[in-house]
C-alpha cells in the first residue's frame, strides 16, 4: 500500500476505527482501453489489401485516398479513446479507496473528499458476489451490497478476488456485533451497579 494511500486512509477514519480489509480494483480493467489502442493502430498502419496496389483510373485512385483517410482518422479517434479509457482506469485504480473497517464499509472515489459513502456493518443486509466464468478464472468479479435502511444496492465492478471480500465483510460484521454486545453488557453492568 502506498505512502499516499495510507495518509488517505487515516484521514477517513473516525476514533477507534481501524481498516480491516482494503479492496483492490483488478488490473482486467485495462484490457478493453489496450483493445482500443491496438484496433486504432492496426488500422492507422495497416492497409486494406495488405499488399501495394497501383489503380488503373483516377478515381479509383481518389476513392482509394479517401477511404485511407478515413480509416486514419477512424483510427485515430480509436487510438485517442483507447487512450482516453487507459487514463480514466488508471486515475480510477489510483484514486479509489475501499474498505471494510471495524464499524462501517467506507467508500472514497477520487481526490475530491465529497464523494465518500459509507454504510455501518449493521445496515448491510446482503453481500453478493457475481461473476462469469471468465471472470472465476481470473479472480475477478463484481459485488453487490444491500443497504436495509435505503434499500438500495452499491455495486464495486473489476474487484479483485471479490470472494475474499466477502469473507472479510463477514468477519468484521461477526467481530462487530461480538464488541456491540460485550460493550451493551458492560455498560449495562456498570449501570446496574451505579444505580446499586
Amino acid at each position: 500500500m502506498a505512502k499516499d494511500t495510507r495518509n488517505e486512509i487515516r484521514l477517513l477514519l473516525a476514533d477507534r476505527e481501524a481498516p480491516f480489509y482494503e479492496a483492490k480494483y483488478h488490473a482486467v480493467q485495462y484490457v478493453f482501453p489496450i483493445l482500443i489502442l491496438i484496433l486504432g493502430i492496426f488500422m492507422i498502419f495497416i492497409p486494406n489489401d495488405l499488399y501495394i496496389h497501383f489503380p488503373k483510373k483516377t478515381q479509383e485512385f481518389i476513392l482509394d485516398s479517401i477511404q485511407t483517410i478515413k480509416e486514419v482518422h477512424a483510427g485515430l479517434l480509436f487510438i485517442l479513446a483507447g487512450v482516453g479509457l487507459f487514463i480514466k482506469a488508471r486515475y480510477a485504480r489510483k484514486h479509489y479507496i475501499h474498505l471494510i473497517t471495524n464499524y462501517r464499509l467506507l467508500e472514497k472515489i477520487g481526490k475530491s473528499e465529497k464523494k465518500i459513502r459509507s454504510i455501518p456493518l449493521f445496515r448491510v443486509k446482503e453481500i453478493r458476489v457475481e461473476a462469469s466464468i471468465f471472470q472465476k478464472l481470473i479472480g475477478v468479479g463484481k459485488v453487490i451490497i444491500k443497504d436495509k435502511e435505503t434499500d438500495k444496492e452499491v455495486f464495486l465492478e473489476d474487484i479483485s478476488d471479490p470472494k475474499k471480500y466477502k469473507l472479510a465483510f463477514k468477519q468484521a460484521q461477526d467481530r462487530f456485533m461480538e464488541t456491540s454486545v460485550k460493550a451493551f453488557k458492560e455498560g449495562v453492568y456498570h449501570e446496574n451497579k451505579r444505580l446499586r
